[in-house]
């Protein structure tokens, strides 16, 4: 069970990166809106699952500093995605929400912003987890 803890929000995270690009794909190429719905409701319950298994970890186990030698890249690196992160949150939200109120010309420019910052901020995330513990 601690194993699962510990690997969960970075397994979490880098799927929901990953299927926001996926997302993006089947709407923007394949104009499957299904499809795309799919992939952007699995990325916002993965960043869910995310959010609340890092904090679990965080209240179990602790922190884990970085001790490296590059310690002022990862803390550039680290503010960038905690700044995007909490950024996201209320874009990500904002978007979804006008989807399901099928305002989608205000959805789609608005996603144009969400799906970067999210990509980017799942990116920053796996660095985070590299710089940390490989």
């Amino acid at each position: 069970m601690e194993r699962i803890i510990l690997v969960l929000p970075s397994v979490s995270v880098g799927l929901s990166g990953i299927f926001v690009l996926l997302g993006v794909w089947a709407i923007k190429k394949k104009k499957e809106i299904k499809l795309h719905r799919f992939f952007m409701t699995s990325a916002f319950i993965l960043s869910f699952i995310f959010i609340s298994s890092y904090i679990l970890k965080h209240f179990m186990f602790g922190t884990k500093r970085y001790e490296g030698d590059f310690r002022n890249l990862y803390i550039v690196i680290l503010s960038l995605h905690t700044f995007l992160a909490t950024l996201n949150l209320p874009f990500s939200i904002y978007t979804i929400f006008l989807a399901i109120r099928k305002n989608f010309s205000r959805h789609k420019k608005i996603a144009k912003i969400t799906a970067p910052l999210w990509i980017i901020t799942a990116i920053t995330g796996w660095i985070v987890f590299l710089f940390l513990y490989l």
